[in-house]
């Protein structure tokens, strides 16, 4: 305690020692990075804390120095259709592909039009000789595609539904499989699922049947629809997908393991065991 009261005895006595503490006053950028860094305190607690509330709710993207929500690199607070056969361009693309071993089909939007009006689509599809019906709704920070009426002439033929997720890295088609089963879930033996992420972006796809859910590149996410030799659903049953976006969490999450967050637990849970409505006569 001498040695601080001497120090402070000598600032106070010493005037070119004294302004170099006050160097900063002057210094732009210094302000500049002061102001940034406490410009949260403009909006008051109960504010900051709804907004971090709302985007843990949503999974949507949180700027911890300005304590708001903002937009990710998977922007999934837009969600667009195309023009001409309302497939889902935004925020990613949807695409259809028949396989065989002779090759590839692939029914994609050929024109640049979109309406970003609506928070659903709904519509037919038709590649080769699969037919069905698709239904996808954006609801709650997640995209849910329910398929219906599926009819496919061809035994040799693989049905897939492409996603492409612009700017997601994961490299090789790198992949973390059966994620579903890090939550806790009753039917989960009868769900498939897969997740890609960098350091900015995680995405999860999921499936009500048990499939095949893979990456075959970066950015690019594929589940098997109808598989060959697959006839049609018996009782005619819709088949389900549910794609979670959200950012990657730099405090748990690791390249080489995946790490559920609150989120997308909420979201898997309510895929694999959803909530039953049930109305009894009185």
């Amino acid at each position: 305690w001498d040695d601080l009261a001497d120090y402070v005895k000598k600032v106070i006595s010493d005037k070119e020692l004294w302004e170099s503490y006050h160097k900063w006053r002057n210094d732009e950028d210094a302000l500049a990075a002061f102001e940034s860094a406490y410009e949260f305190t403009r909006s008051n607690p109960s504010c900051r804390m709804c907004r971090w509330a709302y985007a843990k709710k949503y999974g949507l993207g949180w700027d911890h120095g300005k304590q708001q929500v903002r937009s990710m690199k998977v922007p999934k607070e837009k969600f667009c259709t195309s023009a001409d056969h309302a497939l889902v361009s935004k925020p990613f693309s949807e695409h259809w592909v028949t396989r065989s071993e002779q090759g590839e089909t692939v029914f994609e939007e050929d024109s640049d039009g979109e309406q970003c009006s609506s928070l659903q689509a709904d519509g037919d599809i038709e590649v080769d000789s699969f037919k069905g019906h698709r239904r996808v709704v954006q609801h709650d920070g997640v995209t849910d595609f329910i398929i219906s009426d599926i009819t496919k002439d061809q035994a040799d033929t693989d049905v897939i539904l492409r996603l492409k997720f612009p700017g997601v890295r994961n490299p090789d088609g790198a992949c973390f499989y059966n994620t579903h089963t890090l939550v806790s879930t009753t039917r989960g033996s009868m769900i498939s699922s897969a997740t890609i992420q960098d350091d900015q972006i995680k995405v999860t796809i999921l499936a009500n049947w048990k499939t095949s859910v893979t990456s075959t590149g970066e950015g690019v996410m594929e589940i098997v629809v109808q598989k060959r030799d697959e006839g049609a659903a018996e009782d005619n049953s819709s088949k389900m997908v549910r794609v979670i976006i959200e950012e990657t969490a730099l405090i748990h999450d690791k390249m080489t393991e995946f790490y559920p967050s609150s989120f997308g637990k909420l979201m898997t849970k309510d895929f694999v065991d959803p909530l039953g409505v049930f109305f009894a006569d009185s």
